[in-house]
């Protein structure tokens, strides 16, 4: 599985507070064809089966345009949350492994 994330990095580093990321900018939210059919298919069926109302394609491409152009940051910033605390969770456990590993010494941090 290939993973791709809407990020262009120009410069990441690893800091007093943690990794920097530097030039890190949101892409424009693109659907594949194939994707794109699909989203717009349940956009139609949605229509219909909720609100008892045929859409066409292309008004449903439309809709679908301007949910990732006014809307998609929300989600995607929300998919960034959600990813920050989950590695929160996971530094903090791999901080406290690491220190069970320790050895004591006279040297006091």
């Amino acid at each position: 599985m290939r993973l791709s994330l809407p990020l262009s990095l120009e410069f990441a580093s690893i800091g007093r507070s943690g990794l920097m990321l530097q030039g890190a900018v949101m892409s424009k939210i693109e659907f594949s064809k194939d994707e794109k059919e699909i989203v717009v298919r349940k956009v139609q069926l949605y229509f219909k089966e909720e609100l008892d109302q045929d859409i066409g394609q292309f008004d449903a491409e439309f809709l679908l345009d301007f949910v990732a152009e006014e809307l998609g940051a929300y989600f995607y910033n929300r998919g960034l949350y959600d990813a920050q605390a989950i590695l929160q969770s996971r530094l903090e456990s791999l901080a406290e492994a690491i220190y069970e590993l320790e050895k004591p010494t006279d040297f006091a941090r």
